[in-house]
């Protein structure tokens, strides 16, 4: 049905779940990619 993934590509499955979880977080992933962002630089400084 698919060709063959190159190692590390996701399943359709796993796109399926990842796009939903998108819709419902995607304001929250922001928040939270911004908070990581900061508290990484923090910690490097």
């Amino acid at each position: 049905k698919f060709p063959r993934k190159p190692q590390g590509a996701l399943d359709s499955q796993e796109i399926r779940i990842l796009r939903k979880a998108k819709e419902r977080t995607t304001d929250l992933t922001k928040d939270l990619n911004l908070t990581s962002l900061v508290r990484l630089k923090c910690s490097l400084k």
